[in-house]
């Protein structure tokens, strides 16, 4: 596993930085949570004041800066935003990665959107993606658009939508033990 990473992409509410901090520190690895690193690059602004201070296509540019910078690295775990991989420059740079794991973390709408609207940071940190706001008519939309390149990048998918979060760290550790 040396020189290895763990990329972990999916919609909103899947799991991702939960999980990629379960497996980093299962493995002594650090966790880098992409939409945490534009975050800092900004200032320490929400994504949601991102995107109402400067617009999604500045926000996108600087998703892409990043997710090429974190791809460099080694024997780490990194969380990626949910529309990450839909961006062509982010998505040359994942698929590029050597010596990593892509792992989609999948759940149906109607699960992701439970999860959404139960966490009051999501609420408060996160942009509507449609006009729909945060409801389950934009989770449908939205992941209808991205399932099929979530599928495309993955080298694994695992259902999220009644593990607990161990349990999907167990089935990420079998499969890194090959």
């Amino acid at each position: 596993m040396q020189g290895m990473k763990i990329i972990l992409f999916g919609y909103r509410g899947s799991g991702k930085s939960t999980v990629g901090k379960h497996i980093a520190d299962r493995l002594g690895w650090p966790l880098i949570d992409t939409d945490h690193e534009i975050m800092l690059r900004f200032g320490g602004m929400s994504i949601a004041e991102i995107w109402n201070d400067f617009g999604e296509p500045v926000f996108r540019e600087k998703e892409c800066r990043v997710t090429e910078d974190v791809c460099q690295k080694d024997e780490c775990v990194i969380s990626l935003g949910g529309g990450t991989v839909m961006q062509l420059d982010a998505m040359r740079a994942i698929e590029a990665c050597e010596d990593t794991l892509r792992i989609y973390l999948s759940a149906p709408a109607e699960v992701l959107h439970k999860r959404i609207v139960g966490d009051e940071n999501t609420q408060d940190n996160r942009p509507a993606l449609t006009s729909h706001g945060i409801s389950l008519d934009e989770v449908k939309q939205v992941l209808s658009e991205r399932e099929p390149t979530y599928q495309a990048v993955a080298d694994y998918m695992i259902d999220v939508s009644d593990a607990t979060i161990e349990e999907v760290a167990e089935q990420i550790m079998a499969i890194l033990q090959g």
